[in-house]
């Protein structure tokens, strides 16, 4: 099964990528193996020497590089809990001793890899949970439609009970500033911060954000409720600052969160 990588994940994947192939712009696909596993493909279309795949077994805790040297097709097989057992073979699955002209570059891929890997997957089965480029764009623009003087960048997390956490954030558009076209939303801040808590099975979300230093809360359900708090009190009357922008938002975006997480 094709996964689309989400676009935090190929900028610190190329990035790791670029410590071993510094001049090399590599195009990042990938996979599902089996069930839960991963592999992650980085291809150089002018050279394809350059090529090597990465396979991620997040329960075996083992991931694997392959690539190519002066052998032909070798595989670097680390083990996260007995660094001292990972290993060499080549294609065609005997050991061999470390390859002089790759051994080095792999070894350093897979070492920076792990981690990596782990902490964006958990370790657990991916129940295909890859944020589609669909559902960021969409996501985006939803912000952006309620903050048209700004454009928003998306991380995100996901619980194992199946909860989701976005965070955006958005930075004032240059172009705009510079040519001062005017907006609806008065460009007053440089930046917007804020982070939607959305809970499928409870078929609610929760929207946190601070504004002239007071962090509010709003609160948005299926059949339409809406309601306003702060840290020290609950259900106030919603901010005359930005309040109806980030209502809009809680409107507008749960129904997408139900078409791409249905929980």
């Amino acid at each position: 099964m094709e996964f689309i990588l989400t676009s935090d994940f190929q900028t610190i994947a190329t990035e790791i990528a670029s410590l071993v192939f510094p001049k090399t712009q590599f195009q990042v696909l990938s996979k599902e193996i089996g069930v839960g596993n991963v592999a992650i493909t980085f291809k150089n279309p002018r050279d394809f020497s350059d090529n090597f795949r990465i396979r991620f077994y997040p329960k075996l805790k083992t991931l694997t590089v392959s690539g190519y040297s002066q052998q032909g097709i070798v595989h670097f097989n680390f083990y996260a809990e007995n660094n001292n057992n990972c290993e060499w073979r080549n294609g065609g699955g005997s050991k061999i001793d470390r390859p002089s002209c790759v051994g080095e570059r792999f070894e350093f891929l897979a070492k920076k890899f792990y981690p990596f890997l782990q902490e964006f997957f958990l370790g657990e089965v991916f129940d295909n949970f890859f944020i589609s480029r669909e559902f960021e764009n969409a996501a985006t623009e939803v912000a952006t439609q309620a903050f048209p003087g700004f454009d928003f960048s998306l991380s995100y997390s996901k619980q194992r009970n199946k909860e989701l956490y976005l965070s955006f954030r958005g930075a004032r558009n240059i172009k705009l500033k510079t040519l001062k076209i005017p907006t609806k939303v008065p460009l007053t801040p440089e930046s917007i911060y804020f982070n939607i808590d959305f809970r499928s099975h409870a078929k609610c979300l929760a929207i946190d954000t601070v504004w002239e230093g007071e962090q509010y809360l709003l609160f948005y359900n299926s059949i339409g409720n809406l309601s306003w708090s702060t840290l020290l009190l609950e259900n106030i009357n919603s901010p005359a600052k930005f309040g109806k922008e980030f209502e809009n938002i809680a409107v507008t975006i749960y129904p997408i969160l139900q078409e791409f997480f249905p929980g």
